[in-house]
């Protein structure tokens, strides 16, 4: 008797358990979730995977504690000053100036190695009778710098503090560790998020979703960074609504996480109690729309923001609620738990074929967690910050390869930097 008490006394509590808003992470969640436990046992939803088609990574992921990359700090710090060119050479960091025009003079050839008296690392010297000039093997390198005495430091040193911070290592523990001035690091962390900022911006204009043939499930969501108050009357305008968003949109294709594309929206400004500037507008979505999805036979999964619902042509659209829903059952008002994934049938458009696709946006939901763990909001970098955009190209840069080796990226990144370099001279 006593314990037809207890489990009643249990059942009762364990039905009061309502939560508002609906967590989306956590115990609670797994607690809100366990409804859709029976669900999941039942072999039409087990056969309908989430990923379809091949993924870069398998379902078990990307164990970082598995894995290794080219290089790593010993190898680095206890190079020697020759041995350390060699090295960031075979990994593309470095560009070959031998055999190429001096950038001073421009006629003479530079050749190397050489040794200028009085230091011990490996030069480069132009052969032109006029102009005979050392070079470091790191010059107009978009990354390391150039200094004598207490402004230089040794290449081994900067290439360190590379790998740290490619590790995103935070600089106050890299400058613990390294005893490196938090100009320095600061400097190259700058230099790094500006030269990932411009390959960004430049390769996102070749991504593709879609092969044409297959359709394929592509995720769209938008995003809140930072906000800002403006003080100027000038630019302020509406007294009433003096704040302003950082609000961005991204696309990406499931199982291509290189396929990730973000655009900076324009919201209107809110008053300063305001939760947010609320979903994407239809003005912004459309043009998004039309450039990157149009005929491409896809289909696309997004929260249920009015906007979303565009006819795009070429486009299969679906929804899910991500809000608890106060629904009357039997005539009595029940709240809804919400439906993060469900499954969703489809019928291709001009043939009777249908297909069946999990509904959701758990992709873009974690890149947003990605890129948002990677950004370090300070006073430099506010809302409508040219700093704030680098460094948030810069973690997308790092959501593209966040599958691969980041050192030997970054080599492949210096490697196009030289290459524009080179074309330019």
């Amino acid at each position: 008797m006593f314990h037809i008490a207890i489990t009643q006394g249990h059942c009762a509590m364990r039905s009061k358990f309502n939560p508002f808003p609906a967590p989306k992470k956590g115990k609670s969640r797994m607690v809100l979730k366990r409804p859709a436990s029976q669900k999941t046992k039942a072999k039409s939803w087990q056969n309908v995977p989430y990923t379809r088609g091949a993924a870069d990574v398998g379902p078990r992921g990307l164990r970082m504690d598995q894995t290794k990359w080219k290089r790593s700090l010993p190898d680095i710090l206890h190079a020697t000053d020759k041995g350390i060119v060699q090295m960031l050479m075979q990994d593309g960091l470095l560009p070959d100036w031998r055999g190429k025009t001096c950038p001073r003079c421009e006629k003479g050839k530079l050749r190397g190695w050489v040794q200028k008296p009085g230091d011990s690392s490996p030069k480069l010297r132009c052969n032109s009778r006029g102009c005979q000039v050392y070079f470091n093997p790191h010059h107009l390198h978009p990354l390391f710098t150039e200094g004598y005495g207490v402004a230089g430091s040794p290449l081994q040193t900067q290439a360190a503090l590379l790998l740290l911070k490619i590790n995103n290592i935070p600089n106050s523990t890299i400058h613990r560790l390294m005893h490196v001035n938090h100009k320095a690091i600061e400097d190259l962390d700058k230099r790094l998020a500006l030269l990932r900022k411009e390959y960004v911006e430049e390769k996102e204009k070749e991504i593709v979703f879609g092969n044409g043939a297959a359709w394929q499930d592509v995720e769209a969501d938008e995003t809140t960074f930072d906000k800002k108050t403006i003080t100027d009357v000038s630019e302020l305008g509406n007294t009433k609504k003096p704040i302003e968003w950082e609000q961005w949109c991204g696309i990406v294709q499931r199982g291509k996480p290189e396929s990730l594309v973000l655009h900076r929206l324009k919201p209107v400004r809110t008053d300063a109690r305001a939760p947010g500037p609320g979903a994407v507008r239809k003005v912004e979505w459309r043009p998004l729309a039309d450039h990157w999805l149009k005929n491409r036979k896809v289909v696309l999964h997004t929260d249920s923001a009015k906007s979303y619902r565009v006819r795009v042509a070429g486009v299969l659209h679906d929804r899910v609620v991500h809000c608890k829903k106060r629904v009357k059952v039997r005539g009595k008002w029940k709240w809804q738990a919400p439906r993060y994934v469900k499954v969703v049938e489809h019928k291709l458009p001009g043939t009777n074929k249908k297909i069946r696709v999990k509904a959701g946006t758990q992709v873009i939901d974690r890149c947003w967690r990605f890129l948002k763990e990677r950004l370090s909001l300070n006073q430099n970098t506010k809302a409508g910050s040219s700093l704030l955009r680098s460094k948030l190209r810069s973690a997308q840069y790092q959501y593209w390869y966040k599958n691969a080796d980041m050192w030997v990226a970054t080599g492949s990144l210096c490697q196009w930097a030289a290459k524009r370099l080179m074309g330019k001279k």
